[in-house]
């Protein structure tokens, strides 16, 4: 993805990104919207923003709900997040 030009300097797409999800922090966003807003036009524009995702999912800056939505973790949430699971539990008569 290219970065953008602002006031003569050049914005790499991770810090837009961030920049993005810390201005509305808990609201889950899709890939889909987010590449609308970053204006990710092209195949290699949508696999950069994609690589950049993956690699704050990795970090702990982003998280991903169980729908595939992303959504920005406050500096406070990162540590306090609990380990979620994930399936299907099955109960029986006897226990």
């Amino acid at each position: 993805m290219q970065a953008s030009v602002r006031g003569g300097t050049i914005v790499p797409i991770k810090k837009r990104l961030l920049t993005y999800l810390s201005t509305i922090p808990g609201e889950p966003v899709t890939l889909k919207e987010l590449s609308r807003h970053l204006k990710a036009r092209g195949r290699e524009d949508f696999q950069e923003l994609r690589e950049s995702i993956d690699e704050l999912l990795k970090a702990g800056i982003l998280d991903k709900d169980d729908r595939g939505r992303i959504s920005y973790l406050p500096q406070k949430k990162r540590r306090q997040r609990p380990h979620q699971l994930v399936g299907r539990l099955f109960v029986t008569r006897r226990g």
